[in-house]
């Protein structure tokens, strides 16, 4: 309970002894301290595992048997009593009511042409939340059409208030509104990754259609956790976004530090709960990214050997199909124009272990040596790549 509660809960029961004691009774000594006593007894209570009971006014009835003034003696008890379920309802109804899901208006339900950030501000207000106080996101999950429309909307947020901490969950309630649960918490950790949420929701207004393109897909999943993270998927297309639309980050620019957003998009449909459940496309968006430096190390050699037009083009005439394939049951390999008929065993071998290649640090470059027996002429190429910058110095064939 707040302190203004606890203070009008005993001015209350204060001034229920002084009527008690206003009331006609029999000659007593010291009668008014006597109510204040029993009405204390009345109201004390015991905790166990944040259950409490009305311990005193049960020690009332079992041991107190007054004499004199009996009838208003037990008032005063079962007044403490009144005091002690008043007590325990009034947070309880405070409770019920603070966390009853709201309603609020929603003035716009397409989610390019909508401002997250306002959103939020107007919900605070409608709520009659504090101003100024810091709130961060738990999770952000949403489903729209191809044409922006909100679909589903989940938002998870928590901010810090001066008596705990309050989670909010803001969802798509139809067409027309937002439905808002909240509820306090008193302890609660807020990480250095969590990202403040007026800032999460900007660069969330930084989707449009000039970024979500694809003509073939009718709904888009969006969703992130909002952690700043560092970032090294590969296998995976990824841009960064910004206000202008979207750059692709490339794989030797990775690692990265930043917060992600993962998009899914689906040629499919919808079900009534807004859900989606096949990906055709899968991209991640990063926005605060922080780029480390090109790290040219053993394992992105090759990779940064072939962004070099030419040197990409002697690995694709020596990789693949371009040395092997497979045709109605019989394997082939390919080799200066010629093709050798092969079992199977030696097929997969060949594809296995070959390019064979060989990389050396130098002082100020790597070297690597890649050769491949089959192909066409040359079968071997050395390439010499810049330490510091990752790009081809040169390469010569052998």
């Amino acid at each position: 309970m707040d302190i203004i509660t606890i203070v009008l809960l005993l001015l209350l029961q204060a001034a229920g002894v002084i009527y008690l004691h206003s009331k006609p009774a029999e000659e007593e000594t010291n009668l008014f301290l006597k109510l204040i006593g029993y009405s204390i007894l009345g109201s004390f209570s015991f905790g166990i595992n944040q259950i409490k009971l009305p311990v005193g006014f049960a020690v009332f009835l079992l041991f107190f048997k007054p004499s004199m003034n009996t009838k208003v003696k037990k008032q005063a008890a079962l007044q403490g009593l009144a005091i002690f379920l008043l007590s325990i309802s009034i947070p309880f109804l405070q409770k019920t009511i603070y966390e009853w899901p709201r309603k609020v208006q929603l003035e716009n339900k397409n989610f390019y042409s909508m401002n997250l950030s306002e959103e939020w501000e107007r919900i605070r207000e409608e709520l009659d939340a504090p101003s100024g106080n810091y709130s961060s996101v738990d999770y952000f999950d949403t489903v729209i059409d191809k044409e922006g429309n909100l679909v589903k909307f989940e938002l998870s947020l928590t901010e810090q208030q001066n008596e705990g901490f309050v989670h909010y969950l803001i969802e798509l309630d139809g067409d027309k509104d937002w439905r808002i649960k909240r509820y306090r918490v008193s302890d609660w950790m807020m990480t250095p990754e969590s990202q403040e949420a007026g800032d999460f929701l900007r660069h969330l207004d930084d989707f449009s259609p000039g970024v979500l393109d694809d003509q073939s897909i009718k709904y888009y999943w969006i969703k992130s956790d909002a952690r700043m993270t560092a970032y090294a998927i590969r296998d995976q297309k990824k841009y960064v976004l910004t206000e202008d639309g979207k750059e692709e980050i490339e794989n030797e620019q990775l690692p990265v530090d930043g917060v992600y957003i993962e998009v899914c998009g689906s040629t499919g449909g919808a079900d009534e709960h807004g859900n989606i459940f096949d990906c055709s496309l899968n991209e991640h968006y990063l926005y605060n990214v922080t780029f480390r430096g090109l790290d040219v190390n053993e394992g992105n050699i090759l990779e940064l050997a072939r962004k070099h037009p030419e040197v990409d083009q002697w690995f694709s005439e020596h990789l693949g199909e371009a040395i092997g394939l497979e045709r109605n049951g019989t394997y082939i390999l390919r080799q200066d124009g010629k093709e050798t008929k092969v079992t199977e065993q030696e097929y997969i071998r060949v594809l296995k272990e070959t390019p064979f290649v060989t990389i050396d640090q130098h002082e100020n470059y790597w070297t690597a040596v890649v050769e491949n027996p089959y192909g066409d002429a040359p079968h071997t190429i050395e390439v010499r790549i810049d330490s510091n910058t990752g790009e081809v110095i040169d390469f010569t064939y052998q």
